[in-house]
Order: C-alpha cells, then sequence, then structure tokens
C-alpha cells in the first residue's frame, strides 16, 4: 500500500503511514519467530492473503483494507492465546501479551484514522459538493 500512495502530498501521508506499518510488522513477526525459535516450537505460519485489490482508490478504502488485515491478524492472535491458554504455557502467553496490547492499539488507532478521514472527506463535499461530481466523471 505504501508504494501505491507516492504521487501527490496528500496521498505521501499515506504513504508514509503504511511505510511505517510495513517496518513494524515485520519487525514484530521476526521477534515472534525468534521466540519461537527459541522455544523450539513447531511453526506453522498462516496464510494471509494479500488483498487482491490493483487499485487502491482513496486513502479511506486503504485503510479500510488495512483495517480489515488488522483485525484478521488480532483474530490469528486471539485464537493463539486461546490454545495456549488451554495449554498452561504461562511464559508465552505473558510474551503474546505485549503483541496483544499493542495490536489493540494498533487497531485502535486505525479505526480513530479511518473516521478522520472520512469525516475530512465528508466536510470537504459540504464545502465543494461539484468537486467531487467533476473529479469522479474524469476517472
Amino acid at each position: 500500500m505504501a508504494c501505491y500512495y507516492n504521487e501527490d502530498m496528500g496521498a505521501l501521508l499515506f504513504a508514509a503511514f503504511f511505510e511505517d506499518q510495513a517496518e513494524v510488522k515485520g519487525e514484530h513477526a521476526k521477534q515472534f519467530l525468534r521466540y519461537l525459535k527459541k522455544r523450539e516450537s513447531k511453526i506453522y505460519l498462516p496464510v494471509i492473503k494479500r488483498p487482491d485489490i490493483d487499485n487502491w482508490g482513496t486513502g479511506i478504502q486503504a485503510l479500510e483494507s488495512a483495517l480489515e488485515l488488522e483485525n484478521k491478524l488480532t483474530n490469528l492472535l486471539l485464537n493463539l492465546k486461546t490454545m495456549a491458554s488451554a495449554n498452561e504455557e504461562i511464559d508465552f502467553l505473558h510474551f503474546m501479551g505485549k503483541y496483544l496490547d499493542k495490536q489493540k492499539r494498533n487497531t485502535n488507532y486505525m479505526e480513530h484514522r479511518l473516521v478522520y478521514h472520512k469525516r475530512l472527506e465528508k466536510q470537504a463535499q459540504e464545502e465543494d459538493p461539484f468537486k467531487n461530481l467533476t473529479c469522479s466523471s474524469v476517472r
């Protein structure tokens, strides 16, 4: 998503946000895998498909798609926590706690950003209702 939004100044905000998110998620994944390897755990990675979108459209559409992926990740982590709890893996539960906390904060942050950008878009439409008509007819 970060590569898609590099053309104008408004899009640069989305590019920076998505690039930062990719770096953070990559680092978390590495830390998580290191921990599992240290414990000599078998690692079965779930398949999370890339969204089948070639044109992300607006930043709001990209945020909605990213939020959907975040919710999938949250569900996977919660399922993992449930299994670890059932097996009484206290160390692993403690380790997972910080990732679940970060995941919840990140999801909440993205939800707030999405609401904020929707409000901005609505406000812009109310201020200049003809702007969207001309922009959408050009595409």
